[in-house]
């Protein structure tokens, strides 16, 4: 029964955070600056996320320490959603979020050239079939899709893979999973609100169809997305959670293509098939890995 539940939670995540070209680009169609948008989300989804930890009875006391480096995180996590959403607005959103979704390769190889994990002939199988994908994904039948629209989401790969990284290996490792990711979505919002005083300020939301989107956009591909993936890993571990993490790509592809009329076709079905049996082959021989481990001690 665990199992089950730990499954939906997986892909509620990954589908709900494939949401975020479905709410938040009619915003932007409707004149909202970018940083704006990005402001109003993370600012709700921190209000959310406090009454959340609050709920859970979450200790949210953090040493001046431990704050500069959620701050890091935060700064981390706030570029990856700032360089998604441009590169939305650039390209077909189907390719952006597969794009972004090459990050578990970029973690791999950071922990292998880094902190020396030891890697293998899967490794490198994987990158060459991810890069055939993003070759795949960037041209279609009407010709080349913006290369400065792929260079932006390739560029999400590194700072999200970083973050997670980050996480994983930085001193706030061992903190509330409540509070870091209220301390997260605090940071970004305070780097959103800066920016957007600086270049204007916050812009007001022109009416209650940007009002709802802005507000779902914190609660389901934000919070709810967060949420779901921790349960998730409680009751089917992160390995799998990962896998399923798949449905990420999906979700946005197929929005793309029957909300905003996308084009789709075999070079794209080729291409989101590459890159998720890349990412599978390096989340399934990471978890092999792990378990060898446990194993021989």
């Amino acid at each position: 029964m665990k199992n089950f539940k730990g499954f939906l939670f997986a892909i509620l995540s990954s589908t709900t955070f494939g949401l975020i070209p479905l709410l938040a680009l009619p915003v932007l169609n409707s004149g909202m600056s970018m940083h704006s948008v990005l402001s109003y989300r993370f600012i709700l989804s921190a209000i959310l996320m406090l009454f959340v930890a609050l709920y859970k009875r979450a200790d949210l006391r953090v040493s001046l320490k431990q704050f500069g480096v959620l701050s890091v995180l935060g700064f981390l996590y706030g570029a990856t959603a700032l360089l998604l959403l441009q590169a939305y607005t650039m390209i077909p959103t189907g390719i952006a979020t597969t794009i972004h979704f090459l990050y578990p390769l970029i973690v791999a190889m950071i922990m292998i050239l880094i902190f020396k994990e030891k890697g293998g002939k899967g490794i490198i199988f994987a990158t060459i079939l991810s890069l055939a994908g993003v070759a795949a994904l960037s041209w279609n039948q009407s010709g080349a899709v913006s290369l400065s629209g792929i260079m932006v989401a390739l560029c999400t790969i590194f700072t999200y893979a970083i973050y997670i990284v980050g996480v994983q290996k930085s001193s706030v490792s061992n903190m509330n999973e409540y509070s870091m990711t209220f301390y997260i979505l605090f940071s970004s919002a305070i780097m959103f609100c800066v920016n957007s005083l600086y270049s204007g300020g916050i812009e007001p939301i022109g009416n209650f169809e940007d009002g709802m989107n802005l507000l779902m956009l914190a609660l389901f591909p934000t919070v709810i997305s967060d949420l779901a993936l921790i349960l998730a890993i409680k009751y089917i571990g992160p390995t799998m959670t990962s896998i399923l993490g798949c449905m990420e790509p999906l979700t946005a592809v197929v929005i793309g293509i029957m909300v905003f009329s996308e084009p789709f076709g075999i070079r794209i079905v080729l291409g989101i098939t590459f890159i998720l049996i890349a990412v599978t082959m390096v989340i399934i021989s990471q978890a092999r890995k792990k378990t060898d481990i446990q194993t021989t001690h």
